[in-house]
């Protein structure tokens, strides 16, 4: 298929703050929702298009809509797979990427295979600049023993934007944290919905995840689940805000001042000067961004003292794996690699651009 992306933030009828208040919860309390459902779901769900049981649902739904409209997308196309969840910054790696989760799918033939989405959405809730997301131009059927990167873009998710596209991931700037009940309830992770686009016609999912109209019965049961993370109902106003009326109809995509901030390595002043003083040219950047992937390049990967030291959760062989596809996993990365994204995210903030794709 033709290569999308596109990074969009959304204007609404409503505050903002209470949509990103509201959904912020909802990220971490609709796992919890899942699990009651079928434990076994992992924590994903079907995004069906109907059957709005709570102003949640519809709102995650438009956002979707609306970008797969400006695609010429037809959404009863595909099986789309949610997942809410939280990136937050980790000590024992600087980025993790892919091209989404692997599904069994049961393909024409009839034989389960492990695929991946055909691309992949991420709606996010509040602003970040500790967390930020990184995409290229990559597609999940690239097969080449060293990938070719024309394109990289550098994204600060901002409150109710929106990032699709095949091949992109996190990169932490800085050690983040959960949700603490006791101080800001943004915290500095990323709090985001990730939607996997699964093409019907490449056959249908092994497994029968629950559908998001079957999670909660209404906006009631969904804020129970609220409570137990955040004095919900001691705080109720600067969550909810008259959610009868809250259908998320009026949304006005505002690309241009987003989208249109194409730097070129070379002809970009700041950028082919930071490139240089680091001995870099555009190719070394995206290949030292993962590691593993080119053995050749000699490139010095040190990990971290904390690495592993404090984080059961994280096996060696984690770590700069390439999985079923190159560029993908978790990755850390060279100093002047990470010096070189602190120094464009920098950037970014001076020029107040959200978005920016660097090209060859």
């Amino acid at each position: 298929m033709n290569k999308i992306t596109s990074f969009v933030k959304h204007n609404f009828n409503i505050d903002e703050e209470i949509i990103s208040n509201n959904m912020t919860l909802f990220s971490i309390a609709i796992g919890k929702a899942i699990y009651k459902i079928d434990r076994n779901a992992n924590g994903y769900l079907i995004l069906d298009i109907d059957n709005f049981n709570t102003p949640q649902h519809a709102l995650i739904y438009n956002l979707i809509k609306s970008i797969a409209d400006k695609h010429n997308l037809h959404l009863d196309d595909y099986f789309m797979v949610m997942r809410s969840c939280i990136k937050y910054g980790r000590d024992c790696y600087d980025m993790c990427s892919g091209y989404g989760e692997y599904h069994d799918i049961i393909n024409q033939t009839g034989e389960i295979v492990n695929d991946c989405c055909d691309f992949r959405a991420d709606i996010y809730y509040n602003n970040s600049d500790d967390v930020i997301t990184i995409g290229t131009d990559l597609n999940k059927n690239n097969t080449e023993t060293i990938p070719k990167i024309n394109e990289i873009t550098l994204i600060r998710p901002r409150k109710m934007s929106a990032f699709i596209g095949s091949h992109y991931g996190s990169y932490y700037l800085t050690d983040s944290h959960y949700l603490n009940k006791d101080k800001d309830i943004m915290g500095s992770a990323i709090y985001k919905t990730t939607i996997e686009f699964f093409n019907k016609s490449n056959g249908k999912l092994n497994y029968n995840y629950p559908n998001f109209s079957d999670i909660v019965e209404d906006e009631k049961e969904l804020y129970t689940y609220y409570e137990s993370y955040y004095p919900f109902l001691k705080n109720k106003e600067k969550f909810v805000n008259n959610t009868k009326d809250t259908t998320i109809e009026d949304i006005e995509l505002v690309a241009n001042t987003l989208s249109k901030n194409n730097q070129s390595s070379s002809g970009n002043v700041f950028i082919r000067n930071l490139l240089d003083s680091h001995n870099y040219t555009f190719e070394t950047l995206y290949k030292s961004m993962y590691p593993g992937e080119y053995p050749d390049e000699n490139f010095e990967i040190n990990h971290y003292d904390k690495c592993y030291a404090n984080n059961a959760n994280t096996r060696v062989e984690d770590i700069n794996q390439q999985f079923h596809h190159k560029c993908i996993g978790y990755q850390t990365v060279p100093a002047e690699t990470r010096e070189i994204i602190s120094e464009l995210c920098n950037y970014m903030k001076t020029n107040n651009f959200y978005s920016m794709t660097i090209i060859e």
